[in-house]
Order: C-alpha cells, then sequence, then structure tokens
C-alpha cells in the first residue's frame, strides 16, 4: 500500500512542479529603477502610459493582448521581426479607438527606448507589473534596432532580467508599441544604468 502510494505522488511530482513554476511571482530585491512615480496615465484608463523621465507614452499591453480599464487581458501575440513592423502598420490603419486605442502614430521601440522601461531591481519579470500588466516572467520584447553587422539579428530586451539580447529575426518575441519624439541619446544615458 505504501508503494502504491509512493509511486503516485512521484508520478504527480512533475506536474506539481510545473503548476508552482507557473505560480512564481515577481522578485524585486533590488531598488527600483521604474517605480510607480515614473509613470502617469496617459488617457483616462485608455490603456496607455507616459514614461515621465522619456515623455514617451507606451501600451500597457502586448500586442495580442487588450486593456480592460485594470489589466492586460488575453494571449499576447509572438512575432517574427518583419512580422512586428507588418503588427506596427496594421494598429496604426485599424479603426479609431480599438487597437490603436484612437492614435495612428505607433511605433516599435528602438533599443535604448525599450531598455529605458525595464525594471531592474525586479526579475521575472523585469518590469513594473502595476504599469505593464500580463507581462509573463521569460518574455522578449523586439526592438526596431537591427544588428548592422549580422543582418540575421536584431535586438530585443529578454524580461527575466531586463537584459537587452541579440535576437535571430525569425525567432517569436513580443511586440509592444511605444508613440512619441525618440528621446536623445544623452537624456537615455541620464536614467538608471542599463546593461549594453
Amino acid at each position: 500500500m505504501r508503494l502504491s502510494a509512493l509511486v503516485r505522488w512521484a508520478a504527480a511530482l512533475p506536474a506539481l512542479l510545473i503548476a508552482l513554476a507557473a505560480q512564481a511571482q515577481q522578485s524585486c530585491p533590488l531598488p527600483l529603477t521604474t517605480p510607480d512615480g515614473a509613470f502617469a496615465d496617459a488617457g483616462s484608463g485608455s490603456g496607455m502610459v507616459r514614461h515621465l523621465p522619456t515623455g514617451l507614452v507606451w501600451k500597457r499591453c502586448a500586442e495580442g493582448q487588450a486593456w480592460d480599464g485594470a489589466t492586460c487581458t488575453g494571449t499576447a501575440a509572438g512575432y517574427a521581426w518583419q512580422q512586428a513592423f507588418a503588427r506596427v502598420d496594421a494598429v496604426n490603419q485599424a479603426a479609431a479607438g480599438t487597437q490603436n486605442l484612437g492614435a495612428t502614430d505607433w511605433r516599435l521601440p528602438n533599443l535604448n527606448e525599450l531598455t529605458s522601461i525595464a525594471e531592474l531591481g525586479c526579475a521575472e519579470p523585469a518590469i513594473n507589473l502595476a504599469q505593464f500588466p500580463g507581462t509573463g516572467a521569460n518574455w522578449a520584447f523586439w526592438s526596431s534596432s537591427p544588428i548592422v553587422t549580422r543582418p540575421n539579428l536584431a535586438w530585443a530586451v529578454f524580461l527575466v532580467n531586463g537584459n537587452d539580447t541579440l535576437s535571430g529575426r525569425t525567432a517569436t518575441n513580443y511586440v509592444r508599441l511605444v508613440r512619441g519624439d525618440s528621446p536623445s541619446w544623452t537624456m537615455l544615458m541620464h536614467l538608471p544604468w542599463r546593461p549594453h
């Protein structure tokens, strides 16, 4: 009888470990680099947030998700790098107030812009979840920045730790759109330290 219980327990262990991993919580052991005070609502609960240090306006939800007034719902969609640019075009051409949240100037952020919202005081995910809810612990987001010397690669930001990473252009990563003029390199360099 005891052997049977042990066998059942051993058989259930992998499923239990997977469930526990899925329930893992964001860890923020270091001082925050993008606290709530670095953001302001950018449209009466419209699903947009302004990053005050850069002035950029971000969609709170990854593409494929929708803002319900409090959080991101649905499933984020993955895109290859060229598909990410096609997604930007589709969002900007969508009916007003739908996927585009009433704006038609969305774009894929460059690497410096994307790393500016990474929360380096947290991990899994390394982003402010109050401002960008529904973001997965191990998601990578595309930037618009290519690798000039390697035409098959582009820059992405990996949200396990907030670091930038090289990604094959045919890989599937997520997309978070931004609006506004790109801040100067000088301004971005004065933000909290960013790994490169």
